[in-house]
């Protein structure tokens, strides 16, 4: 199995979501956290979005509701990113 298998499934499911959703942005951000992002806080995962991550958990921890559009629009391309990371991370093991 894949290292980083869970991981990539994980993101992708957020970044789906995300998509697909209908909506607010705080509250597709809020259904991606707890739906498929808080799932790998333990995983393994490339160094250069372990800080970004890491970010993402403290913010998602003070909650989403508050946030203006375009603090939510900033961290769903941040996961948007990860994602990616996480995507070619996958392939590349």
């Amino acid at each position: 199995m894949n290292k980083y298998q869970y991981l990539n499934e994980k993101f992708s499911g957020a970044v789906r979501s995300l998509a697909i959703s209908t909506e607010s942005l705080q509250d597709r951000l809020a259904d991606a956290y707890v739906h498929h992002i808080c799932h790998v806080k333990d995983q393994p995962m490339p160094e250069e979005i372990k800080e970004k991550f890491d970010l993402l958990c403290k913010i998602f921890a003070s909650g989403v509701s508050d946030m203006t559009i375009e603090e939510a629009t900033s961290f769903i391309d941040d996961i948007i990113y990860i994602a990616e990371i996480t995507t070619k991370a996958y392939y590349q093991v």
